[in-house]
């Protein structure tokens, strides 16, 4: 479900008829639909860009483990070079 099909889904007039229907006053009741609205609007994320998202966190954790590992080589290749000087 993307943002699309969810802002589709909430619909601020029949929000607001129903804080009506409480007893809310009308001015209040459209302002919290607007709000809701614009809250649902700015904070949601769609499955496409978190899995954008997800897929660059990946690609940095990937590059971020290969720098580990190729820095432990050197680090071991270093040790074994100053034992096998060392030992002779």
């Amino acid at each position: 479900m993307n943002n699309t099909t969810i802002i589709n889904s909430f619909n601020p007039l029949h929000c607001a008829n129903r804080l009506k229907a409480v007893g809310v006053p009308d001015k209040h009741a459209e302002e919290y639909a607007e709000i809701l609205t614009e809250t649902i609007e700015g904070n949601l994320a769609t499955k496409t860009a978190l899995k954008t998202e997800l897929k660059l966190l990946e690609q940095r954790l990937v590059i971020k483990l290969g720098g580990l590992i190729a820095g432990v080589t050197v680090l071991i290749i270093g040790v074994l070079g100053l034992l096998i000087q060392l030992h002779h």
